[in-house]
């Protein structure tokens, strides 16, 4: 990765029927603080059976940023688009270190146990942009000035599953149709309970002298 690379090619950037396009896929913009929320839970898996969170959130977006780099995307792009969605600022120092002077889960992590290295995110993003294991060296959750980030010599081996062929399920059960589920038959009463639904809805929207 050169840094005389260009810096950003600016997307083309629409809104339609209250959704956000940019470069013509659908952005869903969510705050710090879920996103902080949801690593940590993810996180808190960790040593339960033969769960590894860390590779999972590292690599679920490395995956993804192949798949963007594979329909057209290059690299200004995708540091374009990194910082446009609020993740943050990734700069090159040289071939082999990029940083981040300001990041969206060192800046609003929620932490579970002592503070540690926190972006798993931004490290799975650049090793889709760059194509080598990245590893994170330096947090400011630890005080650093900056997160650092170090490109390994180590070649990527993932198996972008965002790109498998599904086939589509047909034989799909009719509602509520349990045969061949015992013991969970179902006594339910759908008519019952949507002719409730509509009374209540209706005695909701009746004014109070109405109801008086």
């Amino acid at each position: 990765m050169s840094v005389a690379e260009p810096q950003y090619t600016p997307q083309q950037q629409s809104t339609i029927g209250g959704l956000n396009l940019i470069g013509g896929l659908s952005r869903v913009y969510h705050c710090n603080f879920y996103n902080s929320y949801l690593q940590m839970t993810v996180l808190l898996t960790q040593e339960m059976g033969e769960h590894q969170p860390e590779p999972l959130l590292i690599n679920s977006i490395t995956v993804l940023v192949l798949l963007l780099k594979q329909r057209g995307y290059v690299v200004a792009d995708l540091l374009q688009e990194f910082a446009y969605c609020g993740f943050g600022l990734l700069q090159p120092i040289d071939d082999k270190t990029w940083t981040t002077p300001r990041s969206h889960y060192s800046e609003a992590i929620c932490i579970h146990g002592k503070p540690s290295k926190s972006c798993y995110f931004t490290t799975g993003y650049l090793q889709g942009l760059i194509g080598k294991v990245v590893v994170e060296t330096e947090c400011k959750m630890l005080g650093a000035t900056v997160d650092k980030f170090i490109v390994q010599d180590e070649a990527l081996h993932l198996e972008n599953y965002l790109q498998r062929d599904f086939e589509l399920q047909l034989d799909i059960p009719k509602r509520f149709a349990f045969t061949g589920c015992q013991p969970f038959n179902t006594l339910v009463d759908e008519d019952q309970i949507i002719a409730q639904l509509k009374q209540c809805l209706y005695m909701a929207r009746m004014p109070q002298k109405e109801m008086v």
